[in-house]
């Protein structure tokens, strides 16, 4: 029986592992390919590992697609949920956490094609908004750790718009240059702070250290929010 548990895990890392290698090399391989360039077999034998195995793995490449832009997603959200030192106002942490994704999506032109290309598959756009969601309410807590936001309707939502609006101005630079470009990261900036401004005052009062709200409660506003 043990010997039988022990092959049964033993094939169950196998599986693991070569799914994190057809994932890897499929991300290897969008660095320099369009997401229709590029099948299930290219990336299957790309790696070695047989077309049938890589089959067994993930039915068809947008599900490969979408496992990818999973991991991107959760790479982004580790990179720009970093801790903000303190600042002199909000829009300062607003541009410096979305600057934060914006220089990763410059550096890493896979993560620019599956996430912001023309050719995104619709099931991996709506994963996208969702995580654009998660950064709304981390981008509240850490507005929120050193100011004094004010009480408005659907709070997380209108964050979320705000990372909307940027996320099209880089949109809108993949389709027209293949890439993101420094000025549409500003105009992304600029466009979505206005947005903001809208429902925020420029100038916010700071929280001193004890008034700082822990970060239960912050997520408790935030959920009651939605």
């Amino acid at each position: 029986m043990e010997a039988k548990s022990s092959r049964k895990r033993g094939m169950q890392a196998r599986g693991v592992a070569r799914r994190q290698l057809l994932v890897d090399s499929a991300w290897q391989i969008l660095l320099e390919n369009d997401i229709d360039q590029i099948s299930l077999a290219d990336i299957a034998q790309h790696t070695g590992i047989p077309k049938s195995s890589a089959y067994h793995l993930f039915p068809d490449v947008s599900a490969l697609y979408s496992e990818v832009a999973r991991q991107m997603a959760e790479l982004l959200q580790s990179f720009v949920c970093k801790p903000i030192d303190t600042q002199e106002n909000w829009e300062d942490i607003f541009t410096t956490f979305m600057s934060r994704g914006a220089s990763l999506l410059q550096k890493d032109s896979a993560m620019c094609r599956l996430l912001l290309g023309p050719k995104t598959p619709m099931e991996i756009r709506r994963g996208e908004r969702q995580n654009d969601r998660e950064l709304a309410h981390n981008l509240i807590e850490m507005i929120g750790e050193q100011f004094n936001l004010p009480e408005i309707p659907n709070r997380p939502h209108v964050f979320f718009h705000a990372i909307e609006i940027f996320d099209l101005f880089l949109s809108l630079s993949v389709l027209e240059h293949g890439r993101v470009v420094d000025d549409a990261i500003e105009e992304a900036k600029r466009a979505a702070v206005a947005y903001l401004k809208l429902y925020i005052p420029s100038i916010l009062p700071p929280l001193t250290r004890d008034e700082s709200p822990p970060l239960a409660t912050i997520l408790r506003i935030a959920s009651k929010e939605e």
